[in-house]
């Protein structure tokens, strides 16, 4: 079930060759699922943020200051 009105959110890692999310344990192995993090591990840490809409809603005036020929938004 989605949520349109809901903010968009982001895992805190993701692998870059695949652009999947990325979570780990204290083993340091990689895991892609947030039920594969030990439940010790899934409380006192931000996995999923908010912040990177910030910056998103912030790239419309620095493009057009500082390189107003390349928008990498612009479909």
């Amino acid at each position: 079930m989605s949520n349109s009105s809901a903010p968009q959110i982001w895992t805190r890692f993701i692998e870059l060759k695949t652009h999947k999310p990325l979570f780990c344990n204290r083993d340091s192995k990689p895991v892609y699922s947030f039920a594969e993090v030990d439940r010790e591990r899934r409380t006192g840490y931000t996995w999923y943020l908010y912040s990177p809409q910030e910056v998103i809603n912030k790239y419309p005036e620095w493009q057009k200051r500082w390189s107003p020929d390349a928008d990498v938004l612009k479909k």
